[in-house]
């Protein structure tokens, strides 16, 4: 379990110490541009950093005007707990929380009122999470998946291509790798899957099969092996003679289902919701009961969005309907 006080740390917009402590506001800003070029550049797109000037406090970066502009983040002893605020009159118990507030009641300054709209994803959040290996052959990932023998165990390795990753996996009780490749903000696993990060690849193939019946189980690294691995090495499972250092295709992402276009904004007020705005275009949509669908967009994957902020793509074509009834964005429903 998680205190107040590291509630920030598993969250995309928290980037920590950029640079080592150094150059961190040159690089927030151009985080941000880079991001915001990309994306449309939405006003209160955000991350947060740790300060260089004052120690233990964090400074706001967002994006507002088309410029980058950076507020500190303060934070104070009270009975012996840490408290954090941008104004003395409206104090919070954690930078977590402190975020979330701004998240849905705008910021408020002399010049301008602005909520906190998109994080900011940190860009090598991957680094530090147990499936990677930045330097690891092909051969050393099999020979450490040949130690575990159960299907799902897998590890993501850099290759020696520039943007160029491959995660390698056991399945159906043999050795198997995908190429993944880094093409600006976005890693494509194969012709059809886009993601933001290769943790949400990772995450999204957690719930989904990547191959054949295959889910990700088991992250593999050298702890892992001391607590699964066995002494003997499985060399049955590696590939077929037919196809030597060969690289399977992935599951195709589900083509079936209809696409959508976004109606109004909308900004998601959960982790599992999606945010986009008006004339998007919302693939491969789950329709399910309750008001709520799910549905691919901007690299996120089958992630919640009300209904009624979208038609389907084959309405949206033949009918006419008159602006003035969409003037106003309708109301969700909880779920």
């Amino acid at each position: 379990e998680l205190n107040n006080n590291e509630l920030h740390f598993s969250k995309k917009w928290f980037h920590g110490k950029l640079g080592g402590g150094r150059d961190g506001r040159q690089i927030a800003e151009k985080l941000l541009h880079e991001y915001c070029t990309e994306t449309g550049g939405k006003d209160g797109t955000f991350l947060v950093r740790e300060s260089e000037t004052f120690v233990g406090d964090y400074t706001l970066s967002f994006w507002r005007s088309n410029r980058v502009q950076h507020c500190r983040i303060h934070s104070r002893q009270e009975a012996g707990t840490t408290k954090f605020y941008l104004t003395d009159n409206l104090v919070f118990d954690s930078l977590y929380s402190l975020i979330s507030h701004y998240r849905e009641v705008p910021l408020r300054c002399n010049e301008f009122e602005m909520r906190l709209t998109d994080p900011v994803p940190q860009p090598n959040a991957h680094e530090s999470k147990e499936w990677y290996h930045a330097s690891l052959t092909r051969l050393q990932a099999e020979h450490m998946l040949m130690r575990v023998p159960r299907d799902g165990a897998f590890l993501v390795r850099k290759r020696s291509e520039p943007n160029s990753y491959a995660i390698s996996f056991r399945a159906e009780g043999k050795i198997k790798h995908c190429r993944i490749q880094q093409e600006g903000r976005l890693f494509m696993l194969g012709s059809s899957a886009e993601f933001e990060s290769l943790v949400d690849l990772v995450s999204y193939y957690e719930k989904h099969p990547l191959y054949r019946k295959m889910k990700l189980r088991y992250p593999i690294n050298e702890e892992a092996l001391e607590r699964m691995g066995t002494t003997e090495l499985d060399y049955g499972a590696l590939y077929e003679v037919r196809t030597p250092h060969h690289y399977v295709e992935a599951n195709k992402m589900p083509t079936s289902r209809c696409m959508v276009k976004a109606l109004y904004d909308y900004k998601a007020q959960r982790e599992d919701e999606l945010s986009f705005c008006k004339q998007a275009i919302i693939h491969n949509v789950d329709k399910q009961d309750g008001g709520w669908w799910r549905g691919d967009y901007g690299g996120k994957k089958q992630l919640w969005f009300p209904a009624n902020y979208v038609e389907e793509m084959s309405s949206a074509l033949s009918t006419e309907e008159d602006d003035s009834v969409r003037s106003a964005a309708p109301l969700c429903t909880s779920r």
